[in-house]
């Protein structure tokens, strides 16, 4: 987590920095409120590491080993009236005119041109003697099952293209397929769970597959919000528990998909004519028709939450053995958590979208489901470092502007923040009048309640002086303070909120870092029917209210979905959340909760209630439900840390902002990135448009005061499409591809054409009447946006 990694001073170089900024001794500052001292220090050729020293020079790419469009310049995309290759008009167009049958079995045939794609569910039934059962909704009617699972296709009513009632003596599944109006097949399985005696809890995994004939196609390329580029299960964090005890014997007790629960797959069909030795009877070489594509996501909070994707079509992920499964190539679906109280119903909710030839990419899929669900109107308002304490240490040594952000005063601060493009500053982790036992030569952090609590009188003048400056510097700027909602740093927390500890499977209380000292884990939560907040949620409240009385403008939400764990152990059954479980090698199921399912209408409401200041909320990590997703104006602005370059996949339902590195987070498991991009600006906003993402500011600044910034342009942006290489908005392009691009597309546009080189110094700018072709060399890249 980047929380962890950000340094914090020692306590005597914190306290003298912020007495001496409070005190007015400011060597920096002159009487009269001008800045003394040499030019602004070259923030363009500086990196930083955590020691305190320096490397002077941008970080070089060298020669990628594998296609790039790092490389090479890509064709000419076109751009007209808010519309790309990948728009979501064209995706719908794709997905309208494919038919849809429901089968014997209660599973569904897509025709996508010459291609059928299945898709068919399981169900898990409790182990009998025999082993473990899994039900289905398959091709054809199910054979007498040990289970008593049966399947009856029913006729569908009006605005339906099927119903499917699946039985056995546990639980029933009736589920609905209706075509939605941007062409998806949309699916409803309302779970009910039988009163059986001996059986309190009904636990039912359900795992969608969505497969093709091997014989009459394959499956190219898969994509889905992966952790690391060589992760088969693709939703991270799956099988096997990662902390020793922390979950106990349990299997599939995973992460999620945190923020973007889908998996789209790329279908090239087969030559039937082709009866080459080659590729044998009724096999051709990929390429000779055209590509068609499927894609699966889940839909309400449950399924959202809950979901794990994975890839069984493209080697070597092809080779899975987790379950038996008879569909293969196919990719796969799954909520591996759920459960009900016996007699309890739930509907989950998740989409198919079949896509034709025209528009049946990943990148088509992702841009209609941002339209149908409401991500193209969530605007990106402006970005900022997100430590203020940091930021000095940035400097090139030598310069006389070392020593807390706030020794710079106004004019710096107003020079520096305008050229990069910052609209507001994030204060970092506010620290205690303690040592720390878990960071030795580090302030104790304090986190969650203890700022509230234990908060040192030095960090109180350091933020309120942070505040000053920043103010001083633009009164409309904002200061953010960092906030943490499942940790807390306050002395003997584990006593004092003891129903509230996130609890491992061995019932011991989670720790961050395995320093229970210093890190216990909470988690805020809203009981009952009325939605009655916890003790520690009470706490997030006056943190909030401390937050206000230091004249800061509201929070930024650090790991905002969940933090180590994303469900809690519960040692008190009002705390279920009424649908989680984990799963034992039987598949009997224990009750666990989801901490974004207790916590979310608090968190709603708390966010709510910081926007009161005019502050938007920056949280890092994406929404993971869908009222969260709907609700506006939008909670927050979100970003995910990019640790690894493909993490970018999980932004693309929301916010695409991704997290620029620090220089420790140089190694990528994919080549192109490995060790090339560094903690440059430059390189880390090149690096994530091939990812359709923008960049999000971290410690490291841009500018020097020679060019303008890269980061001056990109935002205000509401995007309204991604693609590889770019993010168009509704008055906004970004792009590292050549493209012509115009909004009125009358000849009467008037833009502004800009271009950046990898430093992300701006090299060009004209003003351009009607459509604007942009080439853009490599390394590169332009902002195209509307100027009248």
């Amino acid at each position: 987590s980047w929380h962890l990694k950000s340094p914090m001073p020692p306590i005597a170089i914190a306290v003298a920095a912020v007495l001496a900024a409070s005190s007015g001794q400011n060597t920096n500052v002159a009487p009269d409120g001008s800045e003394e001292g040499g030019a602004l220090p070259n923030l363009d050729m500086v990196t930083h590491n955590h020691n305190g020293t320096h490397n002077n020079g941008e970080i070089e790419r060298p020669p990628s080993p594998i296609p790039s469009l790092h490389s090479a310049p890509p064709p000419t995309v076109t751009f007209q009236r808010m519309r790309g290759p990948g728009s979501a008009a064209a995706a719908a167009a794709a997905a309208h005119g494919t038919p849809a049958i429901v089968l014997p079995g209660g599973g569904l045939e897509l025709r996508l041109d010459s291609v059928a794609v299945t898709v068919v569910s399981t169900f898990s039934s409790q182990a009998l003697p025999s082993g473990a059962i899994i039900n289905a909704f398959n091709r054809s009617a199910p054979a007498p099952s040990p289970s008593g699972w049966t399947v009856a296709v029913l006729p569908p009513l009006d605005g339906q293209l099927g119903r499917v009632l699946g039985t056995c003596p546990l639980y029933r599944v009736s589920r609905v397929y209706f075509r939605g109006g941007d062409g998806g097949v949309y699916v409803n399985d309302t779970i009910t769970a039988h009163a059986v005696a001996g059986v309190p809890l009904v636990g039912v995994q359900q795992r969608h597959y969505a497969t093709v004939n091997p014989l009459t196609a394959t499956i190219t390329n898969v994509v889905g919000p992966a952790e690391e580029i060589d992760s088969c299960a693709t939703s991270g964090l799956t099988g096997t528990p990662h902390d020793e005890g922390d979950y106990g014997p349990i299997l599939g007790f995973a992460s999620g998909t945190s923020g973007n629960p889908s998996i789209h797959a790329t279908i090239q069909p087969l030559d039937p004519t082709d009866n080459t030795e080659e590729h044998g009877e009724g096999r051709a070489e990929t390429g000779a028709l055209a590509t068609v594509g499927v894609a699966l996501m889940a839909l309400d909070d449950v399924s959202m939450i809950h979901a794990e994707v994975a890839n069984h079509a493209t080697a070597p992920c092809n080779t899975s053995t987790a379950f038996a499964m008879p569909w293969a190539p196919a990719v796969q679906l799954a909520d591996p958590h759920f459960a009900l109280d016996s007699g309890a119903s739930h509907t989950q909710e998740w989409v198919i979208y079949g896509l034709s030839p025209g528009c049946a990419s990943y990148w088509c899929f992702i841009n209609l489901a941002r339209e149908s669900h409401g991500a193209t109107d969530v605007e990106i308002p402006g970005n900022g470092p997100l430590n203020g304490f940091e930021l000095p240490f940035l400097a090139a040594s030598g310069n006389n502007r070392s020593g807390p952000f706030t020794s710079w005063g106004p004019n710096t601060t107003r020079q520096v923040m305008s050229e990069s493009g910052a609209t507001y500053i994030i204060t970092g982790i506010p620290w205690m009048d303690e040592p720390s036992v878990c960071e030795p030569g580090n302030s104790r952090y304090a986190h969650g309640s203890a700022f509230v609590h234990n908060l040192a009188p030095s960090c109180e003048v350091y933020i309120k002086d942070l505040v000053r400056v920043v103010k001083a510097a633009n009164p409309d700027w904002k200061v953010l303070v960092y906030f943490h909602a499942f940790l807390s740093g306050e002395p003997n927390a584990s006593r004092t909120y003891a129903a509230d500890r996130l609890l491992r499977g061995n019932g011991t209380q989670q720790c961050y870092g395995g320093c229970c000292e210093e890190w216990p884990m909470f988690y805020p939560a809203s009981l009952g029917p009325d939605n009655i907040p916890n003790a520690y949620a009470k706490q997030l409240d006056l943190y909030l209210d401390r937050v206000f009385a230091l004249g800061a403008d509201g929070i930024y939400h650090d790991e905002s979905s969940w933090s180590v764990s994303p469900y809690t152990w519960i040692d008190d059954p009002a705390r279920w959340d009424g649908v989680s479980a984990a799963f034992n090698s039987t598949l009997h199921p224990t009750k666990v909760s989801s901490l974004t399912l207790l916590r979310q209408p608090h968190h709603l409401a708390l966010l709510k209630r910081a926007a009161t200041r005019g502050a938007t909320t920056i949280s890092n990590a994406m929404p993971t439900t869908r009222t969260y997703l709907r609700v506006r104006p939008a909670p927050a602005i979100h970003f995910v840390e990019t640790g690894q370059e493909i993490r970018g996949h999980h932004t693309h339902l929301y916010t695409p902002l991704m997290l620029n590195r620090e220089l420790d987070q140089s190694t990528d498991k994919d080549p192109v990135y490995n060790d090339t991009v560094g903690d440059a600006p430059g390189l880390n906003f090149l690096a994530h448009l091939d990812s359709g993402t923008l960049s999000q500011l971290c410690s490291r600044l841009v500018q020097n005061g020679t060019h303008n910034s890269v980061y001056t342009k990109m935002t205000p942006i509401t995007p309204v499409e991604l693609g590889l290489g770019f993010v168009l908005g509704t008055t906004k392009l970004v792009t590292k591809v050549n493209a012509t691009v115009c909004w009125v597309c009358d000849g009467t546009d008037k833009l502004r054409v800009s271009r950046y080189d990898k430093t992300g110094a701006e090299v060009s700018a004209e003003n351009v009447q009607g459509n604007a072709t942009v080439l853009v060399p490599p390394e590169h890249a332009a902002i195209v946006e509307v100027v009248g």
